[in-house]
């Protein structure tokens, strides 16, 4: 479980008349960040590109409670101050779910880099975070709202269990699950194995599916274990929902899925 960090950070001159630096905010937000949430398009170190772990698109939001973080597994917040084109975040804490070792090694990497007083640029909607060596360029979420109705979800991650004792299983190379839920009341669902559809009624954090129809394709191995974890939850009855952004969670109550928005 990835447990709070205490992150402390200083921040130290630079350039003021470089304009892709950000001068220092007392109100301590940065306007041209603020309200805006960006996703990871790549990551350098020492100029050579070095991957990040598949499946996984890392983002970072400005709000008014400050910042919010999200490296592939636990979601991590804390409050920032911005000076002289570096970003100083003090006290982020995380949600406590487990995964698998390389979405763990990619949370606390993240944490460690934000706690390294990184220098930011906003150039258009690309943002340039740097410390130690490290480069991770991000850009602008085009829609930071999106739409419940209407999107494609693909499914991510498999959450037994709840509270500190969840743990997230990520989804095998090779395949695809996904669920679309249409404005007429019609939930398209793809298991991994087979397709199908459900009626569907959506509430404000919870969605009822009734009349669930699938094909009949029979699946070994990773797609029928996907098949059965997805069907596990997404059936006939009551399910939570949960929606931030671009990434939705759903839930029996013991079980889960997430899913991010394509």
């Amino acid at each position: 479980m990835l447990p709070a960090v205490l992150l402390v950070a200083a921040a130290c001159a630079a350039d003021p008349q470089d304009p892709g630096l950000m001068p220092e905010d007392p109100s301590g937000r940065d306007d041209a960040l603020h309200g805006n949430t960006f996703v990871g398009v790549g990551r350098t170190v020492d100029g050579e590109p070095d991957p990040l772990v598949k499946g996984t698109t890392p983002q970072i939001g400005f709000t008014d409670e400050g910042v919010s973080a999200y490296a592939g597994c636990n979601h991590l917040s804390g409050q920032a101050r911005y000076a002289d084109g570096k970003l100083t975040v003090d006290v982020v804490g995380g949600t406590e779910m487990g995964c698998d070792q390389a979405r763990m090694d990619q949370d606390a990497w993240l944490a460690d880099f934000l706690s390294g007083d990184p220098r930011y640029r906003l150039d258009g909607d690309v943002l340039t975070l740097s410390a130690g060596g490290t480069t991770l360029s991000l850009r602008r979420q085009a829609d930071t709202d999106t739409a419940l109705t209407g999107t494609t979800w693909v499914f991510e991650g498999i959450v037994d269990g709840t509270g500190p004792d969840a743990s997230v299983g990520s989804v095998p190379d090779g395949v695809v699950s996904t669920l679309r839920l249409r404005d007429d009341g019609v939930a398209l669902i793809r298991t991994g194995c087979n397709t199908g559809s459900a009626s569907v009624t959506i509430e404000a954090d919870s969605m009822h599916l009734s009349d669930l129809m699938t094909t009949k394709i029979a699946c070994e191995g990773a797609h029928g274990a996907v098949e059965r974890e997805v069907l596990r939850v997404v059936h006939n009855g009551e399910i939570t929902l949960a929606q931030d952004g671009d990434s939705l969670d759903l839930s029996d109550g013991e079980h889960g899925l997430y899913y991010r928005a394509r």
